[in-house]
């Protein structure tokens, strides 16, 4: 019994030297749990008064997401890699689901305004990446419009990559606004 107890103390005292707390977590380390992708991700978790603001008068690269969502984890993991290729540092990332059930009025006023930068036939749905310059939509990806082209299940390793070159050609468009 004594060697069990000891036992036990032992993985209790290294467990608990190696773990850290969830308010220790960075944004990029919590949004690599939540996403299953890399620690090394520009991600940052944004408010949902923040990307009012953003889609008001700020700048920045957003991500609406919804990490329950196949096709969201499926988009992040192919974001990461564009960002990190394309040597992006900072994305607002936003849960919409989330503003949906938790902030009804403040969810309606965000989908109004990015309403307004979508086309007549399109709507605001997960996953969705926006290129913002002065509150002013630049470029923007409703990648469930890309996924569901295909009818498939799953998305195939060409239209992995068209999607790819998809959000290359936008962010490319993005940095050259900042030239």
């Amino acid at each position: 019994m004594k060697k069990v107890v000891i036992f036990l103390g032992i993985i209790f005292f290294i467990t608990g030297c190696s773990v850290k707390k969830i308010e220790e977590q960075t944004d990029s380390e919590k949004f690599a749990i939540e996403y299953s992708i890399s620690e090394d991700n520009p991600f940052l978790y944004a408010s949902i008064d923040q990307v009012i603001s953003l889609f008001t008068d700020g700048n920045g690269i957003v991500f609406l997401g919804n990490s329950d969502g196949e096709w969201s984890r499926l988009s992040v993991k192919i974001l990461n890699q564009v960002f990190s290729k394309m040597k992006i540092e900072k994305v607002y990332y936003f849960n919409l689901k989330v503003a949906e059930d938790e902030y009804p009025k403040k969810y309606n006023k965000l989908v109004n305004k990015i309403s307004k930068s979508l086309k007549e036939d399109e709507k605001l749905q997960t996953p969705a990446l926006f290129l913002l310059k002065n509150g002013k939509v630049i470029g923007y990806s409703l990648d469930y419009e890309t996924i569901t082209e295909s009818n498939n299940e799953a998305y195939t390793k060409s239209e992995q990559q068209k999607l790819k070159n998809k959000y290359i050609r936008l962010i490319e468009q993005y940095q050259k606004e900042d030239a």
